[in-house]
């Protein structure tokens, strides 16, 4: 059995929003992401992403512009 993983690198987040890795930074820094630096490493919660995709789905039920 496959479990998710934890934590992701910023990097991983990046790939995963399909966005740059300064991207990921900028948000963890205006405080829309949720993230830490370990040792040199940005590492954010998987819980993060999931809140990022049910925000994003309830935007898109609601009719919101991207």
């Amino acid at each position: 059995m496959v479990s998710s993983p934890r934590f992701y690198t910023g990097a991983e987040v990046a790939a995963l929003l399909h966005c740059r890795s300064a991207t990921v930074r900028r948000m963890i820094q205006r405080g829309d992401l949720a993230g830490r630096l370990v040792a040199r490493a940005w590492l954010i919660p998987a819980s993060e992403i999931t809140r990022l995709e049910r925000s994003a789905f309830a935007s898109l039920l609601r009719g919101d512009e991207a």
